[in-house]
Order: C-alpha cells, then sequence, then structure tokens
C-alpha cells in the first residue's frame, strides 16, 4: 500500500456537516465544511491529494490558508450576532500559525476559534486545528475592519 495513500472517512455530511460557500481557492483544495456545536462556529477539511506537499503531508499553504479562513469565518459569524452595523469587509492584516503535527491523507481537520478582543477597527481572533481531537495547528489573526460610511 502506498505510504500516502488516504485512509478512508466518513462523508462528513453524513457526520452532520454542511458544505460551505467558500473562495474560489477551496473550490480548489476543498470543499469546506461547517456546523454548529453550541454556539461556536466548526469548519472542517479533509486532507486530498489536492492539499499535499511533497512528503505526502498537508502542505502548510494549505494549512495556513484554512487558519485564515476559519479565523475570518469566526470574527463575521460572531459579529453577525452582536450588536451595531456589522464591517462592510474584514481583511487579514497579521497572520500568524504553529504548525503542531502532521496532517495525512485522510485525516478530516476541524477548526475552532474564538474572538479575543474586538475594537472599533481591529479584531483579534485564535484558533486551534484539531484531527480526531489531536491538536495539528494553532493560529492567531489580526484583522482590519471597514465599516459603511455613517
Amino acid at each position: 500500500m502506498d505510504e500516502h495513500a488516504a485512509r478512508p472517512v466518513p462523508p462528513p455530511a453524513e457526520q452532520g456537516w454542511q458544505e460551505r460557500e467558500s473562495s474560489p481557492l477551496f473550490r480548489q483544495i476543498g470543499p469546506l465544511w461547517q456546523k454548529t456545536e453550541g454556539d461556536q462556529l466548526v469548519l472542517g477539511l479533509a486532507c486530498t491529494p489536492q492539499t499535499l506537499n511533497r512528503s505526502g503531508h498537508m502542505h502548510g499553504g494549505a494549512i495556513s490558508a484554512f487558519c485564515d479562513t476559519a479565523l475570518g469565518a469566526t470574527l463575521l459569524d460572531g459579529m453577525a450576532d452582536g450588536a451595531g452595523s456589522p464591517p462592510r469587509s474584514v481583511a487579514t492584516i497579521q497572520l500568524s500559525v504553529q504548525y503542531l503535527a502532521a496532517i495525512v491523507p485522510g485525516d478530516f481537520v476541524e477548526a475552532r476559534c474564538r474572538i479575543v478582543r474586538q475594537t472599533r477597527s481591529l479584531a483579534f481572533v485564535e484558533g486551534l486545528l484539531d484531527v480526531a481531537g489531536k491538536p495539528v495547528a494553532s493560529s492567531q489573526s489580526i484583522f482590519k475592519l471597514s465599516r459603511a460610511a455613517e
């Protein structure tokens, strides 16, 4: 058996996940999945051949893109429930990713994030990625909030 062959993963939809509309990048390497646990948004991404580096593990760029998307989605989801007018757009101005363990074909990566702090123009968000409960990456981001003219 090929050392990089994917282990079978149950289809996410059978586990309560819904496919999430996303960017063209994730239409190439995704799809992205989402579900809600309590009041927390959780995003998921399978490690597939499209996400691999030359050593057969999920590419750091794919992990980084997933972190950025999960952090931003958590921010937008959290702000939709908050008071005041939501921002017109958010832009990542800083992203930090710590790679904790290899992600291999067949792994299903879950991202759980939280808003740490928010000002009128900035938001600070952190997250943890895991595979079957084992941490594989952590991330922190600062987002610039752009609001509609008031």
